[in-house]
């Protein structure tokens, strides 16, 4: 399966689709409604309120982790963040995106994922470009759309304009876009639903320190399992910092760090937003996605990455299904 991906072929890229939905067939045979809570944005409870269907969220679902896909393998292909065209990023993104049950379930970080790789091609895009005013207010303004349907998004805020620091000489007015760009739209919907008398400000409430890791004792085994594979996979990529760097020119290199900004972020959030579920885990999903599939690359003896990601199907379908 690995070797099938490591090419970047049309065919390839449509194989993603049957492997979405075979990843994702637990969604489909037991599909289970997001059911949106207290802590939700209105704009959230709104959107979930017209897909209430539990099979046609799973559909969605599959739909846009496939999309994700697709435009995670674009970009790394586009912007030669792996020495030759592939679709791996793109399989890796899949399988950690439906690696456990409650990542099968449409929520709304997995649909304001979409704004946030928008936002990622907008920051690219920037490298030398002397007029990039437009790709500035696109990314803050596809950050703050993404954040008003998963409120922990605010934090990749830093990471965009980190991004853009590194991309380009981000001069002051540029910077004064961006935080227009991101304040915008939460003035046009502030002033919308002050204008209907539905305007709160439930957002303060995900704010809390120290995050997750308060009443850190009362948390479940299946919490720190998770948890610790997570941080196992990021020390990985942090180990293969120099070997995802190594004869790179000096463009990639600046946007490989942008995915290490992307977890270093994700990483903040969990001091600072309670309470956060398993869908937090996809803040982690582009990144990672990106830096595995390098690191699969690496692997010259293709037995051992054909073994090890037969391995991450097997335990992926026994803690689905048992």
């Amino acid at each position: 399966m690995v070797s099938l991906f490591r090419n970047n072929d049309v065919i390839n890229f449509l194989l993603l689709v049957p492997y979405a939905v075979i990843l994702r067939l637990y969604s489909l045979i037991t599909p289970v409604a997001y059911l949106p809570s207290s802590d939700d944005t209105i704009v959230t409870t709104w959107i979930f309120t017209l897909i209430s269907n539990p099979f046609l969220q799973s559909i969605i679902a599959i739909l846009l982790v496939f999309s994700h896909a697709l435009m995670i393998n674009i970009m790394a292909n586009n912007y030669r963040v792996h020495r030759l065209p592939t679709a791996l990023a793109g399989m890796i993104y899949i399988f950690l995106a439906s690696c456990i049950k409650e990542l099968q379930v449409l929520t709304p970080a997995l649909i304001g994922l979409t704004f946030i790789l928008i936002a990622v091609f907008n920051v690219f895009k920037t490298y030398k470009l002397t007029r990039a005013t437009p790709n500035i207010f696109n990314a803050s303004f596809s950050c703050a759309l993404a954040t008003i349907i998963y409120p922990p998004f605010i934090v990749l805020t830093i990471a965009f304009f980190a991004g853009f620091l590194s991309m380009r000489n981000f001069s002051f007015k540029e910077r004064i876009q961006f935080i227009i760009g991101f304040g915008i739209l939460f003035w046009i919907a502030g002033a919308f639903l002050f204008a209907y008398d539905a305007l709160n400000w439930t957002f303060w409430d995900y704010l809390s320190v120290p995050g997750i890791f308060a009443g850190f004792t009362t948390k479940a085994g299946n919490f720190w399992i998770n948890l610790g594979i997570s941080g196992l996979l990021i020390i990985v990529v942090l180990i293969n910092y120099y070997n995802y760097m190594k004869k790179k020119v000096i463009d990639i290199r600046k946007k490989i760090d942008f995915f290490y900004w992307l977890l270093l972020c994700a990483f903040l959030s969990l001091f600072l937003f309670q309470p956060l579920d398993a869908q937090h885990y996809l803040i982690l999903a582009v990144s990672l996605s990106v830096f595995l599939s390098m690191s699969l690359l690496l692997i010259k003896n293709k037995v051992l990455a054909e073994l090890l990601h037969l391995i991450g199907l097997v335990a992926v379908f026994y803690f689905q299904f048992t």
